[in-house]
């Protein structure tokens, strides 16, 4: 069971360079994304728009892109949030803009230095490289159902990858998922509860409208 990046060491490194061309925007954010991966840093993306709200360019910086946070990052009183990295003010980045709006996404800027260590060994805790394959997803979900405590079921799926190394994603990010999933499950009344809840509205107006898939709610009309 691989659950580890695609990527392997053995891979040759294709940096960006200017004058790539893409089909869409995302096609470039992916390529940038797998050349951090393997170079061992973070990605964010920042997007620009035309007058008429289209889509034209966007900018893929180094998620620590950010000026250093300080003790004086504090604006009337009100306390900055902590992103939880380490700024540095890092330049990397590339700039892929779409000149004719048709479809064609051109780097026109590449800036590959960074100002700070690169960690390609643990590139992929960092979160916009962490991921929950959709067949660990129902796995999960089947335990769940069938009562496996969750430290038994997140057990069982570092132990099919062959350890915690071979996986993009943390113990964290599967509690999270099964207390989520749990979190939007309804309870024995809650989905009478929400169907007069419903009724109670288009009571008082008669333009709301709703529909409910009755098979898999456990509640009459």
């Amino acid at each position: 069971m691989r659950l580890q990046s695609p990527f392997t060491a053995e891979e040759e490194i294709v940096p960006p360079q200017i004058g790539m061309v893409f089909p869409t925007d995302e096609d470039a954010f992916l390529f940038y994304k797998s050349y951090a991966y393997r170079v061992g840093f973070a990605v964010v993306k920042r997007t620009s728009h035309n007058f008429y709200g289209i889509r034209q360019s966007i900018t893929l910086c180094c998620n620590k892109e950010r000026k250093p946070e300080t003790k004086k990052n504090v604006t009337e009183g009100f306390q900055k949030r902590k992103h939880g990295v380490q700024s540095t003010q890092c330049l990397a980045r590339i700039r892929v803009k779409d000149f004719n709006v048709d479809g064609h996404w051109t780097v026109e800027f590449v800036e590959l230095d960074h100002n700070h260590e690169l960690f390609p060994d643990s590139v992929r805790y960092m979160r916009c490289h962490r991921m929950i394959p959709n067949f660990v997803r129902r796995q999960l979900e089947i335990n769940d159902e069938a009562g496996i405590p969750i430290n038994r079921s997140i057990h069982s799926m570092f132990t099919q990858a062959g350890g915690y190394e071979n996986c993009n994603f943390t113990e964290r990010d599967l509690r999270n998922l099964l207390l989520q999933r749990k979190a939007l499950k309804l309870t024995e009344g809650d989905a009478a509860s929400l169907m007069r809840y419903f009724k109670e509205r288009q009571t008082a107006c008669p333009n709301f409208f709703y529909l409910c898939d009755t098979i898999h709610m456990s509640c009459s009309q």
